[in-house]
């Protein structure tokens, strides 16, 4: 969302070549029974035609030349989409733009957000690994609220130094210190088995060659949802 909001202050930015009044806003919205947020950014720029609006979240699609890649809006769009979000658009030549992002609330999100076997979560032990802190503390709370009990730590050398015994690790594969798929045969023993299982947080596909086919061994690509990440952690115990 970080990385959303930078995209369209931005383009608010360019579209105010000659300065203007530039408003963020949040604000508690709820959707019928569905509790959440919006955002809005405003300017008092140049505005865009209809046909500009109908296609600004399409990938590739610029309106500015050479120095655009087309890229900035279809990933607010995808990061908004991938948080159970929407976006919409109002604007016209010569008035500015409004772009609105409404959010659920991260209760609706966990209340919304169904597992088969939500028992065989409860009370796991799982290891959080990742070195930057705003990922490994929502990977964290999010676990927290389905009844995993978490210890979050931020390097390779960290996990190897753990006497703590655990069901499951949860690990960026781009450490500080290590690959975290290193930690596969260098972590302690697990509580539950001779291999400890893993899931692989990672934004990259090629990782999955450094491993190969393991049954005590999933992936998450990021940006993922929460259940996805659960239904990681259900399949490798499972296993």
């Amino acid at each position: 969302m970080q990385q959303a909001l930078l995209n369209l202050v931005i383009n608010a930015l360019d579209a105010m070549p000659s300065g203007g009044t530039l408003e963020l806003g949040l604000r508690p919205l709820a959707r019928g029974k569905e509790e959440g947020a919006e955002l809005t950014v405003r300017d008092d720029g140049i505005g865009m035609p209809p046909d500009v609006q109908n296609r600004m979240f399409e990938p590739f699609f610029t309106t500015k030349g050479e120095k655009g890649t087309g890229l900035g809006m279809a990933m607010v769009g995808t990061i908004v989409r991938r948080h159970g979000g929407t976006i919409s658009t109002e604007s016209a030549p010569g008035s500015g733009t409004e772009v609105r992002i409404w959010l659920p609330s991260s209760d609706s999100a966990h209340n919304n957000a169904s597992l088969p076997h939500k028992e065989l979560l409860e009370g796991v032990r799982v290891l959080v690994v990742d070195d930057e802190p705003g990922t490994r503390n929502t990977v964290s709370r999010v676990l927290q609220r389905f009844g995993l009990v978490v210890e979050p730590v931020g390097s390779g050398k960290e996990v190897l130094g753990q006497q703590t015994k655990f069901d499951v690790v949860v690990c960026d594969v781009m450490l500080p210190d290590m690959l975290g798929t290193d930690l596969i045969d260098a972590a302690p023993l697990s509580s539950v088995s001779s291999e400890l299982p893993f899931v692989f947080m990672s934004g990259f596909s090629g990782v999955y060659r450094h491993v190969g086919a393991k049954e005590n061994v999933a992936f998450v690509k990021k940006p993922f949802e929460s259940k996805a990440l659960l239904k990681a952690i259900e399949s490798v115990l499972r296993r």
